[in-house]
């Protein structure tokens, strides 16, 4: 007997009761901002009458003919391009060293290695900041003193240094949270398959290749996804070290964005910005997903 629409509803009502407050929320919180953002986006807003002026696409244009903010859609995908398997790389390198149960001071060295997810971002920019500065910091006091460079090295005054130093702090302060989700992965793996692995005489290699990444694959999936979308809506990190300096080539999509709508008022054009980021995201989400899910079929 087929279920009509009634039955179903009589079977799982309750179900929807429990899910409603979660649909209202995101409506009103998710929803409604984005479709006043994309009226705004297409319009010429003023700030002082709350009004705007509708003006079709033309913000979209205007943002596509700026050079900073194509040079921040470039610098921003390098970024993630970089970080994000840098991110894999040492959060599953961290995640098998604390998997290792032989291994003394195991909680020890999971604390430190998450110690700096817990530092606020603007306290780990300042730090890293005062760290990179080329008269008083730490980083160029130790290489003149042990006579690796003469002369200080200026992290911050050059395009590729100065996001390669904000590469470093993204992974010092991220790496941590990235191995706590891969290493909840490893903790799910029955010991019994590497114990009849072992008996089969599978070494070291095999047995990370063929059995902990597949059995993982779930976890990296969700890692790689945060990664790549939390990548490129990098903004603390880069604002606080860089604040877009030398001469905005180190602006990202949001840096950007930020001074777009708040210091230059045009509020038309950091909607437009913050559609067409949101739009790359969501690609972004959907491909990741969709590929994890084809690896997995295989």
């Amino acid at each position: 007997m087929l279920e009509t629409p009634r039955m179903v509803w009589k079977q799982s009502k309750m179900m929807f009761v429990f899910i409603l407050p979660a649909t209202l929320l995101a409506l009103r919180f998710f929803a409604v901002p984005f479709v006043s953002n994309f009226v705004i986006s297409l319009s010429r807003w003023n700030i002082i009458t709350n009004s705007g002026r509708y003006v079709r696409f033309e913000n979209y244009v205007s943002i596509f003919g700026d050079p900073i903010f194509t040079n921040a859609l470039v610098v921003t995908t390098v970024y993630t391009i970089v970080v994000v398997p840098l991110l894999l790389l040492f959060g599953l390198i961290f995640a098998l060293l604390v998997n290792d149960a032989s291994l003394r001071g195991n909680g020890f060295f999971q604390t430190v290695y998450f110690i700096p997810w817990v530092i606020p971002w603007l306290t780990a920019g300042l730090i890293w900041r005062f760290l990179y500065n080329d008269l008083f910091g730490p980083i160029n006091y130790v290489l003149q003193t042990l006579g690796i460079v003469e002369e200080p090295i200026r992290f911050l005054n050059a395009k590729w240094s100065a996001i390669g130093s904000v590469i470093v702090v993204a992974v010092w302060k991220t790496v941590g949270y990235n191995m706590v989700i891969l290493l909840a992965g490893l903790k799910s793996i029955p010991q019994q398959i590497y114990e009849a692995a072992a008996i089969d005489g599978v070494g070291p290699m095999r047995e990370f290749l063929h059995i902990t990444l597949p059995l993982i694959k779930s976890s990296i999936a969700l890692m790689v996804i945060m990664a790549v979308v939390g990548s490129y809506l990098a903004f603390d990190h880069f604002w606080i070290v860089t604040r877009g300096a030398p001469a905005h080539e180190t602006e990202t999509v949001l840096t950007w964005l930020y001074q777009t709508s708040f210091f230059r008022f045009r509020f038309g054009e950091g909607a437009a910005m913050s559609v067409m980021l949101l739009l790359i995201t969501a690609v972004f989400a959907v491909v990741q997903v969709r590929v994890f899910k084809l690896l997995r079929l295989k």
